[in-house]
């Protein structure tokens, strides 16, 4: 009798053990996704956003004539940078010191950020010293370039070739061209994303996605006419990329221009074709006007385009084109915003840029220098609305 009451007992045991585990994985299972899987519950856009949340941020880094820092679009506030975003790498181990050193001289020339920012690639230009005055450097003297990889976390550097090593697929002349530059660098893909700035003299593709591994590049189709890639050309993602294309249609003073997309993925053909000559109209001024650069939302949905004269917004989905300013002007001069950089917010509400303010001269100057008083400023593009957030004596957004 005492075996079957325990057999029962430990029946009954079983069952409430079994009945607890299944409660327990059910939540389990409801809370937390298997490993590899996508929660459901969750848009794919949300996915999208919070994987570019890494490469966007509604905070600029701006300099003037006296210091850099960082400027929160939203709040206005002010914050300071990291040495990293001020391309300030001398603590960094494994660099050699910039200045002279004998008979040369050592300076930064460049650095390029991976995208997740957590390596740079550092160019050091190597230049020779005049005999006679060793203070004296020319600047058409470079020696050689000496480049580095750093790990941003670690501080240590050590020597690389991938901005300068041959790639299949980008010529040796197209590659050391002046209008050349490395606009990107996905470490963890070990991608690397150049382009020229200009072609105009010859059919030349201007977008190249180089493979540093297999060491080939991919190129867009060449043209034989006028095209050029304005500044902010890749999205936040390096995922999409856009370059401006024009013909003549009647003459040097109507011409048609095009804003071209491509996917990175595949530079073979474009995925869709813009026409944004309404952005330049058809006056005697508009055969000299160009995009000179554009800033992408977070989501990739929209495009903020300036020209030497306009900001417009460009809805990529609905291909609709609308302006968002227009720079002023006076009887004596006319106010051209700095068009070199232009900042569109990541839900696309707001723009913000660099605008000439007035021209100050610098009395103490033996050459009566004429310096620029800039004004950083957001539009909100809903009401059109302007703010003025921070002014500084040669101010420019970084």
């Amino acid at each position: 009798m005492s075996v079957i009451k325990n057999k029962k007992w430990i029946t009954e045991v079983i069952v409430v053990i079994f009945v607890f585990s299944s409660v327990i994985l059910f939540f389990l299972d409801v809370k937390i996704p298997k490993k590899g899987s996508i929660d459901d519950s969750r848009s794919k856009l949300e996915i999208l956003n919070e994987s570019a949340q890494l490469y966007f941020s509604d905070k600029v880094v701006i300099s003037d004539s006296e210091k850099i820092q960082k400027i929160d679009l939203l709040s206005g506030e002010i914050e300071p940078v990291t040495a990293v975003e001020q391309e300030d790498f001398s603590s960094f181990s494994g660099l050699p010191e910039l200045g002279i050193n004998g008979n040369e001289y050592f300076e930064k020339s460049n650095s390029l950020l991976s995208l997740k920012e957590d390596k740079v690639l550092v160019e050091i230009s190597v230049y020779s010293i005049g005999l006679e005055n060793l203070e004296f450097v020319d600047p058409d003297s470079i020696i050689r370039i000496e480049e580095f990889v750093c790990d941003v976390a670690k501080a240590k550097c050590e020597n690389s070739d991938l901005l300068s090593r041959q790639y299949q697929g980008l010529e040796n002349s197209i590659q050391k061209d002046p209008s050349f530059v490395w606009s990107g660098w996905d470490s963890q893909k070990n991608l690397l994303f150049g382009n020229l700035q200009s072609n105009e003299n010859e059919a030349a593709s201007l977008i190249y996605v180089c493979d540093v591994e297999k060491k080939i590049c991919a190129a867009d189709e060449k043209r034989d006419f006028v095209n050029y890639a304005p500044s902010g050309l890749f999205s936040p993602r390096f995922d999409k990329v856009v370059i401006v294309s024009g013909s003549e249609v009647d003459g040097a003073i109507s011409i048609k221009r095009d804003l071209v997309l491509y996917e990175t993925a595949d530079l073979s053909k474009p995925v869709r074709y813009y026409d944004i000559s309404s952005a330049f109209g058809n006056d005697k001024d508009a055969s000299h006007d160009s995009v000179q650069s554009v800033a992408w939302s977070k989501d990739e949905k929209h495009l903020a385009i300036g020209t030497s004269r306009r900001i417009f917004v460009l809805d990529l989905e609905r291909n609709s084109l609308s302006l968002a300013y227009l720079a002023p002007n006076d009887d004596e001069n006319d106010y051209y915003w700095d068009y070199s950089s232009l900042f569109l917010s990541s839900d696309a509400k707001f723009i913000a840029f660099v605008d000439s303010v007035d021209w100050i001269e610098d009395e103490l100057s033996d050459l009566d220098a004429e310096e620029t008083m800039n004004t950083l400023k957001k539009i909100e593009l809903e009401n059109k609305k302007v703010i003025q957030l921070y002014s500084g004596l040669g101010l420019s957004l970084e």
